[in-house]
């Protein structure tokens, strides 16, 4: 019972230090952007040419690791199956998050 413990309290450390840093490292890099939007016309330009690639890949990934983190601290470990193939252990999160990137990734075109 007591390594059930620790181990639900270590999952629930990393995903937070996981979402803290996520959550510096977006606000960190938007504010380059928006310091370099003011400043250089080079990112004012390839921001109006790509924003899919700029904006949508990365928001895309972000949500996609949100969704697995969000359901492994709700429900505990992902285990799926797909086209017979069992996803379990720490396989479960890694293919639901490229599933979830792919799915999203493929809607921004």
């Amino acid at each position: 019972m007591r390594d059930a413990t620790l181990a639900s309290r270590l999952r629930l450390i990393v995903t937070a230090i996981t979402l803290f840093g996520l959550i510096a490292f977006g606000v960190a890099a938007f504010r380059l952007l928006i310091w370099s939007l003011y400043h250089e016309d080079f990112w004012i330009d390839l921001l109006k040419q790509q924003v899919a690639a700029m904006l949508g890949l990365p928001l895309s990934a972000v949500a996609a690791l949100g969704l697995v983190l969000l359901l492994e601290a709700a429900s505990g470990q992902i285990e799926f199956e797909v086209a017979g193939v069992k996803f379990k252990g720490a396989s479960g999160p890694i293919a639901f998050w490229v599933l979830c990137f792919l799915r999203w990734l493929s809607q921004s075109n």
